[in-house]
C-alpha cells in the first residue's frame, strides 16, 4: 500500500461515525447556565430542579428512584419539537431563537438525546437533550429551554498536576456516591471477584485501585491505613487491606487548602459473593498523613460539605483535616 493510498484510507475512517466518541461528548459535571423561552409572554423563566448533571455512559441519577440512560435518536425537527411545529414555529425560527439565546446549533442531519428510565419517577423536565461542544441543551417542553456549560477541562487539568496528588486525576466535585455505585462499580469488576482498571467513568470519576506495589503515596495511604480502627462496618479484613491481599478502589478530590478527600470503597466481596465488604469511607489526608476517617455514604459539594440524598449538610471538612458535624445523626 502506497503513502497516499494508506493516508486516504486513515482519513476515510476517521469520519466514521465513533460510538465511544458520540458517548463522550455527552458524559461528564454540566453546571445550569440559563433558561429562557421562546414565547415572550413569559415574564420570567424557572430554572430547571436540577443545577448540575453528572453523566457517566449516559447514564445518571435524577434522584434516589430514578436511574435514567439517555439513548441517543436520530434528529427530526418535526420528532423533537413536535408542539413547536404544530404551534406554527418553523425549523429555521427555532434555529435562530436557539442560536442567539445560548450559541447553539440544532443538529441538523445529526443526533439528540432521549432519556430513558425504569419507572415513571424520571424527570420529564430532561426527557430530551442536545449537545453543542461544551453546551447541553434540554429541550423542557414545547418553549422552554435550559443550558448547562460542562465543567473539568483546564481546571480538572490543574488540579492533576497539584503536588498533593501526586500525579493522580481528580474525580469532580460534586462527588456524588450514588452515582459511582449505580453507574461507575460494575466497570471495575473482573473476573472471579476481582477488579480491572478502567476509564469508562471518566470525567465525572476517575477511580484507582489501591496495589501494593503501587509508588504512588496515597494509594499506599489507603492501602495501609486501618478502618476498622477509624469506625468503618464490617472491616475486620480492611485492618489493613494490604495484609490481607485486598485492593481498595479509591477516588481522589479536588485538593482543599492542602488537604486531600479520598473516597474508598471496597468492591471484592469474593468470586461467589460470599464476604462482607466493609462499608464506604472517605479519608481526609494533610501533610503526607492520614488526618481523619469519615464513615457515611453522603455527598461532598464544592464547598466540601457532605450532604446527605436530599440535600441535608450532615459534615464539614475543617482545614484541619478533621471532618466537623453540622448537625446530629438521627
Amino acid at each position: 500500500m502506497n503513502r497516499l493510498t494508506s493516508f486516504t484510507l486513515l482519513y476515510l475512517l476517521a469520519l466514521l461515525p465513533c460510538s465511544h466518541s458520540s458517548a463522550a461528548d455527552l458524559s461528564g459535571t454540566w453546571r445550569f447556565e440559563k433558561a429562557s423561552a421562546y414565547y415572550r409572554h413569559q415574564k420570567t423563566v424557572r430554572s430547571p430542579g436540577k443545577k448540575i448533571l453528572q453523566i457517566v455512559n449516559n447514564r445518571t441519577n435524577f434522584d434516589p428512584r430514578c436511574l435514567g440512560t439517555y439513548q441517543r435518536k436520530k434528529y427530526y425537527y418535526s420528532e423533537l419539537f413536535q408542539l413547536a411545529l404544530k404551534g406554527g414555529v418553523s425549523e429555521t425560527a427555532l434555529g435562530a431563537f436557539i442560536r442567539k439565546e445560548f450559541d447553539v446549533a440544532l443538529p441538523k442531519n445529526g443526533f439528540y438525546y432521549h432519556l430513558e428510565g425504569p419507572s415513571q419517577d424520571c424527570s420529564e423536565e430532561f426527557e430530551d437533550v442536545l449537545v453543542d461542544g461544551d453546551r447541553l441543551l434540554v429541550a423542557a417542553g414545547g418553549e422552554t429551554f435550559y443550558s448547562f456549560v460542562r465543567a473539568g477541562g483546564m481546571a480538572a487539568n490543574n488540579e492533576a498536576r497539584q503536588p498533593e496528588l501526586a500525579g493522580l486525576s481528580p474525580s469532580h466535585l460534586p462527588f456524588d456516591a450514588e452515582i459511582f455505585a449505580n453507574h461507575c462499580e460494575s466497570h471495575l469488576a473482573g473476573r472471579g471477584g476481582g477488579l480491572r482498571e478502567t476509564s469508562q467513568c471518566s470525567p465525572v470519576f476517575n477511580p484507582y485501585i489501591a496495589r501494593k506495589e503501587s509508588a504512588n503515596y496515597i494509594a499506599q495511604l489507603v492501602g495501609h491505613h486501618d478502618y476498622r480502627k477509624g469506625g468503618a462496618s464490617f472491616a475486620d479484613d480492611y485492618a489493613t487491606p494490604f495484609s490481607h491481599g485486598l485492593h481498595p478502589v479509591f477516588n481522589v478530590l479536588p485538593p482543599f487548602k492542602g488537604i486531600v478527600v479520598v473516597r474508598v470503597n471496597d468492591l471484592e466481596a469474593g468470586e461467589n459473593g460470599g464476604r462482607d465488604v466493609m462499608g464506604g469511607a472517605y479519608l481526609s489526608i494533610k501533610s503526607g498523613k492520614v488526618v481523619d476517617q469519615l464513615n457515611v455514604r453522603c455527598n461532598f459539594t464544592e464547598e466540601y460539605i457532605c450532604v446527605d440524598e436530599d440535600g441535608n449538610p450532615e459534615y464539614q471538612l475543617l482545614e484541619s483535616g478533621k471532618f466537623k458535624r453540622i448537625r446530629p445523626a438521627n
